[in-house]
């Protein structure tokens, strides 16, 4: 289960760092990241199916230079929280599509992109 959200986590990154690395074809880029994110926010729509549906805490912790651990928890409350932040993320997306239309602006609507990719960690 925890498994498949870090896989959705993967997968938005991905999207971000398309935006990088295509913006110099514009369509491909906006219509490659748009898919990119409706599919990391399905994966995650699902990954959250479960803590919603029973009272299980799923976590994740990785040791970090020796001190530190880096630690995901998912519960049916944080669970809940990440509803709306899956369903609406990929719609605002979508509905920039043609907002973002400026092709002499696409290095700049790559940043964009990217930086609407770190806003959803």
């Amino acid at each position: 289960m925890m498994d498949t959200f870090l896989l959705s986590l993967t997968v938005l990154s991905a999207g971000g760092l398309f935006s990088l690395l295509t913006y110099r074809q514009f369509s491909l880029m906006k219509a490659g990241y748009i898919a990119i994110t409706a599919a990391g926010c399905l994966i995650g729509l699902y990954a959250i199916v479960e803590p919603l549906q029973e009272a299980v805490v799923v976590t994740f912790s990785v040791p970090w230079l020796h001190i530190f651990s880096l630690s995901f928890t998912l519960d049916s409350l944080s669970a809940f929280f990440l509803i709306p932040i899956f369903t609406v993320c990929p719609l605002a997306v979508l509905y920039s599509f043609h907002y973002m239309d400026k092709e002499d602006q696409r290095g700049r609507i790559g940043v964009n992109f990217f930086f609407f990719t770190c806003l959803l960690f």
